[in-house]
This record gives structure tokens, C-alpha cells and sequence, in this order.
């Protein structure tokens, strides 16, 4: 490891730490060891301990702040394919919700002084202040290629030990909810009013009226949402209350909004049969939307059959083809589950979108029932030549509904 000449080098006797210049850095060894055997080993640069999770890959080259912090990878493990990671630090405003959703973060090499002018922390401080495990110099190019051989995996990874036998028989022994955690813990508690500067869950009281300053009122089913989501739809000029996703039918028309916008989340979309069953209910009676599990949600809820990815889509360059007009899309994705393209669509039901990497189903839209979903996350941002049109579309349909 080399250090330039300015760096005031100390080692702290047994400890295993460096104090560069001024910050303590942990050198500890730790280890990332996958259900089937296969073991990595690291360096710490955030949190320690051990955790669980099943391991997954992306292959975003920017954009790790709004990954770590996206409710879909609740209770994962998640590996960058990106060699660097941290060189511009975080900033607040770019999370997705309040903290990191991963129990580790799995990088090549990590960036310990990062440079940038909104940088307010390093990527290591901001998982180290919520407890999450940083591990660096991991083979990630390996990791990724063997799940990409052998499917989605369990794994564990330590800072407490790197005997890998030992934490093989760990993993064989451990609950199957110390994997997967519950989705409830990342959804709303109950409804709560939402704008750009600021949410209240508690203390607001819910209006059903539209103030003349909003050209839409929104409910937003939050299975996971990501802040972008709600951004997106604040900055079109939408009320927008935010509902917890088993929120029932009777709850919802006494709300009384003007469409229904079923968010992002994690996990299969066969553990949500609650939800799908008031979807169904729902269908028809105002336009409704759905981002990832929502979209698939909603499949369901018409009788689309779902299944498990060989080792799912996550990144931010998978092409998707728009069928009505020929385009391709370059899409951010996160899922391990997809709507079968094999299942026959309802009457009514249309495919609207595909992926060019796989085939597999990416947007389904019924015009009579006035609904729509993609299975990728549009862009939020708006500007003229935007081609990834899901929230103008969305605002549209209920702008319409009011009259």
C-alpha cells in the first residue's frame, strides 16, 4: 500500500488501524463466503461485524448513493462491478429514503477522500453511521461472474472472523427470514402528505379535497417507494398522499384520489397476495400506475403469472424497446423477479414495452381499464426531449379524471 509523501502514517499497536493524516481507517480482514462455498476475502472501510443477505450485483458506474439507499435492496448484499467506489462522497439530498437499505456494500477499491463540491461525508462514514458493513478489494469481477453461472445466492460476510468453513455451517443453520426480511419494514405506517421540502406521517391531517394550487391529487401504494418517485410527481404539480400498500379498498375510495400510483419494492411479488387481491378490486375504477414490483403486482392482479431471473436485471444500461413507436430505452433496473411473457394477456391488455437483452417482459397497458406499468424506473427529471414520458403520461390520465 503506498501513501504520498504528506501522509502522517501511525500504526496502533495490535489494532489494525491506520491514522492517514488525520482520519482512522480500519484494515481489518473480513470475508464474504456464498451458501455454495465460494469465498471471498476483503478489507473493511465501513461498519463490522457480520450480516446476512442474498448477494447481488450491479453494474451502475455512478449513482451509488441513490443505489445503497433504493428500498428494493432492502436486506441484500450488494456488489459493484464498477471498479472505484466513494470518489465524490454523498450528499443528503440524493437518498432515496432516510438510510442505506443494504446490510454491505461490496466494492474493488474505495475512494478514502473523495472529491467533489456537494460531497458532505465519504460513501465509508455515511454506512458506517447506520451500521452498514464496507468491504473493499473484493474480487468483484469473480463474484459477479459466478452468480451469473449459478443464480442468486445466500451468503454471509464477517469483519469478525475468515474461517470459511465455519461460516458455511453458520449460513446452513440460519432462518430463512434472517435472509429476507420483511417488506413491512421499509412501507409507510399510515398515510401521511408528501411535498418536496418536507413529509408529515403524523402530524398532518389527510384532506380528500384538491386545493386549487395542485393539478392532481395522487395516492402513492408504498410497497418501497424511492424519494425520486415522489419528487418526480411533486414537481408535476401533484397532491400526493402516501398510503401503505395493504391500505384497503373501502380506506382508498374514502380518500378519494384522482389515480393510484403503485410504487417500487423488494422481494417477490407472490408474498403481496393482500395487495394484489384490492389491486384487482381497484381496477377500473381510477387510472393507476405501477414501477417494478408494482408493475408485477398488477400482472398478477390480472392473471399474468411471475417467475424468478436466472440472476436478475439490476444497472442503469439495460435496453428496452417501446413497441408503439420502435425506440430503445436505456433503463435503470432492479429486480430478481419478472411477468412471464409466456402467460396470455387478459382481453384488453396490451405489452407495451420489451427488454432487447433477454426478451422478458418490461410495460403492459389497458386503455379500457385506464392502467399501465413498467418494469423499469423512469427517469424522474423533466426536459423537452425527455422519451421516458411515464410520469407526464400518468399526471395526464388523472388530470382527465377530474372532468
Amino acid at each position: 500500500m503506498f501513501f504520498g509523501r504528506s501522509s502522517a502514517i501511525m500504526i496502533y499497536g495490535s489494532t489494525n488501524l491506520l491514522k492517514i493524516t488525520g482520519e482512522i481507517y480500519s484494515i481489518l480482514n473480513a470475508i464474504l463466503v456464498l451458501e455454495d462455498g465460494f469465498h471471498l476475502l476483503g478489507e473493511v472501510f465501513a461498519g463490522s461485524g457480520e450480516v446476512c443477505g442474498e448477494v447481488v450485483c450491479n453494474t451502475a458506474m455512478i449513482g451509488y448513493q441513490e443505489i445503497i439507499t433504493d428500498p428494493t435492496y432492502h436486506g441484500q448484499i450488494l456488489s459493484f462491478t464498477a471498479p472505484h467506489l466513494g470518489n465524490y462522497g454523498c450528499h443528503p439530498d440524493d437518498n432515496e429514503s432516510e438510510t442505506p437499505q443494504v446490510k454491505a456494500v461490496l466494492s474493488k477499491s474505495y475512494c478514502r477522500r473523495p472529491r467533489h463540491i456537494r460531497s458532505g461525508q465519504s460513501l465509508g462514514a455515511f454506512l458506517a453511521s447506520h451500521g452498514v458493513i464496507g468491504l473493499e478489494k473484493i474480487d468483484t469481477r469473480s463474484l459477479m461472474l459466478h452468480l451469473r453461472r449459478n443464480g442468486p445466492m445466500k451468503a454471509i460476510v464477517s469483519t469478525l472472523t475468515t474461517d470459511a468453513k465455519r461460516l458455511m455451517e453458520r449460513l446452513a443453520h440460519l432462518p430463512a427470514t434472517a435472509f429476507f426480511p420483511g417488506q413491512k419494514n421499509i412501507a409507510a405506517a399510515g398515510p401521511y402528505r408528501w411535498n418536496n421540502e418536507q413529509h408529515s406521517p403524523d402530524n398532518e391531517d389527510i384532506d380528500h379535497h384538491h386545493g386549487k394550487e395542485y393539478r392532481c391529487h395522487v395516492a402513492v401504494m408504498d410497497l418501497g417507494a424511492k424519494r425520486s418517485i415522489l419528487t418526480a410527481l411533486a414537481e408535476r404539480g401533484c397532491m400526493i398522499t402516501v398510503v401503505p400498500a395493504d391500505t384497503d379498498v373501502e380506506t382508498m375510495r374514502t380518500l378519494n384520489p384522482d389515480g393510484l400510483l403503485l410504487s417500487n419494492g423488494p422481494g417477490d411479488p407472490m408474498s403481496w397476495k393482500k395487495i394484489t387481491g384490492n389491486i384487482g378490486s381497484l381496477l377500473g375504477w381510477r387510472p393507476l400506475a405501477g414501477i417494478g414490483l408494482g408493475h408485477q403486482i398488477m400482472g398478477l392482479a390480472i392473471g399474468i403469472d411471475t417467475f424468478r431471473l436466472p440472476f436478475g436485471h439490476r444497472g442503469l444500461n439495460h435496453p428496452v424497446r417501446e413497441l408503439s413507436t420502435g425506440r430503445v430505452l436505456i433503463t435503470a433496473q432492479n429486480h430478481g423477479y419478472n411477468l412471464s411473457s409466456d402467460s396470455p394477456l387478459p382481453e384488453g391488455t396490451v405489452m407495451t414495452h420489451i427488454n432487447l437483452n433477454d426478451r422478458t417482459l418490461e410495460g403492459i397497458e389497458n386503455r379500457k381499464y385506464r392502467f399501465f406499468s413498467v418494469q423499469y424506473h423512469p427517469r424522474g427529471y423533466q426536459k423537452a426531449d425527455d422519451h421516458e414520458s411515464f410520469y407526464d403520461k400518468f399526471v395526464e390520465m388523472c388530470t382527465d379524471a377530474q372532468a
